[in-house]
């Protein structure tokens, strides 16, 4: 038997009071346990289940340990917490609060050993306490209420990105995928960023920061981490399973893995215009992104070209089509039946930014050729009218801005709401209060102002061929699904598409091979317009030019269409209802849902190496190589630096002889170059004598 080196110390002089044991098997540990009257457990810090304890009360044998054994803290219910002392009691064992009773230990071994009832008592109650709390029955019971509970454990998604339900376009996004997601069953939505207003069940972090920290040693279990870790804002043990992003300007950056480890998804919503996507992200989203969702078709044919060009290998599965949404509550509140024919006139309108990618240059251009002139109305130029609503302004220089003008100016039947700003109210009785919208768009990522027409009733002229309209416009005849796709012929007087080919974009934002939309923007000087920095594409930006000859066409038909319509009070209010439908978040919700679960079911793509963790043999070998490294850097340097010293030198040797030879050049005779030969073959010849 191997004794402890404690058993060599104090306790060797007590030999007939101890027995100390060094490792014992398990055989001989039951054996020893079975053999003694009393066994003690003196825990002096909080343990979880004590092994040593337990089996010695399966053996029958009571056991005095103290407070801190986590054997008898059982987990109970509030209603339950009176009947804990009784168990506890009749657990077989004495438990000590050594702090308050240091006299505890002694006492209860005394009435243990002292009074055979106490022990008795003790040793039968303490087995079947051992099997109702830590026996195969309960075992059993414990592993069904984890696997239970792992289950029915929620999916818990993360919006990264500013939510609120009135903001600007991505963030209004944000909040209606928020409040979309957390109404299915099973998942659970937390919003990293602003959250406004509140939605019921979802919870609200702050961004954490991007800086990176150093990860103290004991968060990794004495492990040692290469590279710093970021902050979380959740509490330790959270992890997420999927994590959507989606803000301007896009974030690329790595997900920390403190709450999105290696069953968790990053997928980025990105709507994006011009063909093929910035050279420089194209690296952080093959590392940094499992999944690109897609607003539209036209999106993910972009992001298809741009991973194929910038040749980044596996492309598969790293986009799926996820439709934006509309809220479809106030806008059908709006959306009524056709207006009595009053001779009023007929209201195209055009509502977004003042861009060259808008095509408003068109709207102006095809609007003076059609409806600025009599020659194509004649008396009924007075019943049309167009109405441009436009907010921030880029891309247009100040002589296009003035060629518009001057045709505002010229047709008089053109109103320009220029940067102004209106409420969603008042946007949405602008719109509602017009017949058709048009927008001959160069590219959009998928149009949101153009379905928002759509379903509150108004014909829509729009660029089709290609383009993120193509979902929208462009009818399926054999499809009645998707909540309100129209059939047959009954869109032909409510959607005119038109036909747009796409085309390497020369204009404003493009230059050459990259695009001018990104931050930071400055007014140009002497000049009204802005312009923005340059970014590189993958390959040179494209977007759509639509047949200027279809468009007329379509916005003469438009009118006639509408004319016709108002005045015989024909349109279907069923058909107008089915307008854009399926795009209402209303009738989103299975898609989002299924758009959730296609990312977790695929491998991850993203990489994972925030940091790397070594073993202390590993980390002591890395630190050895290290400095042979250093060493061999600082060998080098110096050799360069003895080697440019040893240069230098000698070429200043040599400057030095070449001035020696230079300066006595013309003053040796022909004796004493003689002599000086003569006294290197014989040096003892003395050049007097001779």
């Amino acid at each position: 038997m191997v004794k402890s080196p404690f058993c060599e110390g104090q306790l060797s002089l007590y030999p007939k009071l101890v027995e100390c044991h060094g490792p014992l098997s398990d055989e001989e540990l039951e054996s020893l346990i079975l053999s003694v009257k009393v066994a003690i457990n003196p825990v002096l810090e909080p343990s979880g289940v004590a092994t040593k304890t337990c089996r010695a009360m399966i053996l029958g044998t009571p056991v005095v340990v103290t407070n801190m054994d986590g054997t008898f803290q059982i987990p109970m219910s509030a209603s339950e917490k009176g009947t804990l002392k009784s168990i506890i009691d009749d657990s077989g064992a004495k438990i000590c609060n050594i702090v308050e009773d240091s006299l505890c230990f002694m006492n209860s071994l005394s009435t243990l050993l002292e009074n055979e009832y106490e022990w008795t008592r003790h040793s039968s109650n303490a087995p079947s306490f051992i099997t109702s709390f830590y026996g195969y029955e309960q075992y059993k019971q414990d592993w069904y209420r984890v696997l239970h509970t792992l289950y029915n454990k929620p999916l818990e998604i993360i919006i990264d990105g500013d939510s609120k339900k009135h903001g600007e376009s991505m963030p209004a996004q944000n909040w209606h995928i928020a409040s979309t997601l957390s109404s299915i069953p099973g998942f659970h939505v937390t919003v990293m960023g602003k959250l406004d207003p509140s939605i019921r069940g979802v919870d609200n972090v702050d961004t954490p920061s991007t800086k990176l920290k150093k990860v103290p040693k004991e968060d990794l279990g004495g492990m040692l981490p290469v590279h710093l870790s970021y902050e979380s804002p959740f509490l330790t043990g959270f992890q997420a399973n999927l994590i959507i992003r989606q803000k301007w300007p896009p974030t690329f950056n790595p997900v920390p893995l403190k709450y999105c480890g290696i069953g968790c998804r990053v997928v980025q919503i990105l709507p994006w215009e011009f063909g093929y996507l910035p050279k420089k992200w194209m690296p952080m989203i093959q590392k940094n992104i499992d999944q690109l969702w897609a607003p539209s078709s036209y999106n993910q044919r972009v992001f298809e070209n741009s991973l194929l060009a910038y040749q980044t290998g596996d492309i598969n599965d790293r986009s799926l089509v996820v439709p934006a949404g509309i809220d479809c509550v106030p806008l059908q509140t709006l959306s009524s039946g056709p207006t009595e024919y009053n001779n009023g006139p007929i209201t195209f309108i055009f509502s977004g930014g003042f861009l060259p990618r808008k095509g408003v240059d068109i709207i102006v251009q095809e609007w003076n050729t059609l409806f600025c002139s009599k020659n194509n109305l004649g008396d009924e130029q007075e019943n049309v009218r167009l109405i441009l609503h436009t907010s921030y302004e880029l891309g247009y220089t100040d002589n296009e801005v003035n060629e518009m003008e001057k045709i505002i100016t010229k047709c008089g039947n053109i109103e320009w709401m220029r940067k102004k700003w209106l409420e969603e109210k008042e946007h949405r009785e602008l719109i509602k209060n017009a017949d058709i919208y048009i927008a001959p768009f160069r590219s959009e990522g998928f149009g949101l102002p153009i379905v928002e027409a759509m379903v509150m009733g108004l014909s829509v002229i729009t660029s089709v061929g290609g383009t993120s309209a193509d979902d929208f416009m462009m009818m399926n005849k054999n499809n009645n699904e998707g909540g309100g796709v129209m059939t047959g012929d009954e869109h032909k007087k409510l959607l005119y598409p038109v036909q747009a080919t796409e085309t390497i974009c020369t204009k404003e934002p493009c230059k050459k091979n990259s695009l001018c939309v990104f931050s930071p923007c400055k007014q140009v000087r002497f000049h009204k317009y802005w312009k923005c920095a340059c970014e590189e594409l993958v390959r040179e930006p494209t977007w759509f030019e639509v047949d200027r000859d279809d468009l007329r066409e379509k916005m003469l038909q438009a009118y006639q269409d509408k004319k016709s319509i108002l005045k015989e009070s024909s349109t279907d209010d069923e058909t107008q209802q089915k307008m854009g439908q399926s795009f209402c978040w209303t009738n989103l919700r299975e898609t989002y849902q299924d758009s959730v679960m296609d990312p977790l079911r695929k491998r991850r793509k993203r990489e994972m190496d925030e940091y790397l963790i070594y073993t202390p043999n590993q980390k002591k070998l890395k630190l050895i190589v290290g400095w042979i490294v250093f060493a061999l850097q600082i060998s080098a340097a110096l050799g360069l630096i003895l080697g440019l010293r040893f240069l230098l030198l000698k070429k200043n040797y040599r400057l030095k002889c070449k001035e020696a030879i230079d300066k006595h050049k013309y003053s040796w005779n022909i004796s004493q170059i003689l002599l000086r030969i003569r006294k290197i073959t014989n040096p003892k010849v003395d050049g007097k004598s001779n």
